[in-house]
């Protein structure tokens, strides 16, 4: 379940933390998709990855609008709670949501249904989609590790994000060059973390470590 390289973290350092959300019931129509929900499993292991996550210290929690990644957030918070941690419930994040989303949300269900959902992301990241559907994978890429980068320059301590798949796998293919064909779809509570150290942002991924020059470019 938990993936997350939070012992890599040097100590007293604030982190920056990007998940997917917990185990939803399955998608059976795309249309509908940002409405399915979490499954007992779920609750139950977001409060489980909570109480780990309450070894970052004090922290902040976002989440993507979608409610499945609000009720990821809440059980996180619950378990942060349960083990004795501090946590702020800082609410959603448009960009923990789809802000690479363009276009209209059917035409969009419409690619995937043509092409399959593991198809349509591939065409997506090769730039192969009809234009203004889906935003470059680079300038997704850079939109969510900004958002990071921000946080951890607050100085209000560590900082939990619940996101989704999709958003995992940018980050991985970009940074990483990490193919969802070979590697598969990251897990539910799967993601990544990250840190400023002297003046470069340090990206972390299973047993993947990336160092970012700052400011992007």
């Amino acid at each position: 379940m938990n993936y997350i390289p939070i012992h890599k973290i040097p100590e007293q350092k604030p982190a920056s933390i990007i998940i997917r959300h917990a185990e939803r019931f399955s998608i059976d129509n795309m249309v509908n998709a940002l409405d399915i929900r979490l499954t007992e499993k779920g609750h139950n292991d977001s409060r489980l990855l909570g109480k780990e996550l309450s070894k970052l210290g004090p922290a902040t929690i976002h989440h993507s609008p979608v409610p499945r990644c609000q009720e990821t957030a809440l059980g996180i918070q619950d378990g942060i709670l349960e083990a004795g941690g501090t946590v702020q419930f800082g609410g959603f994040l448009m960009e923990m949501g789809g802000p690479y989303v363009l276009g209209d949300w059917m035409e969009l269900v419409e690619e995937t249904r043509k092409h399959g959902s593991d198809p349509f992301v591939r065409k997506w990241f090769n730039g192969e989609l009809m234009e203004g559907l889906m935003m470059p994978v680079k300038e997704a890429a850079f939109l969510t590790i900004n958002v990071l980068v921000k946080q951890l320059r607050e100085d209000k301590g560590s900082f939990i994000n619940i996101s989704h798949d999709w958003n995992i796998m940018i980050l991985r293919e970009f940074f990483f060059d990490i193919k969802h064909e070979e590697a598969g779809l990251p897990d539910y509570l799967d993601g990544m973390a990250a840190y400023i150290d002297n003046g470069r942002l340090r990206l972390l991924y299973h047993d993947r470590e990336k160092d970012i020059t700052l400011p992007l470019s």
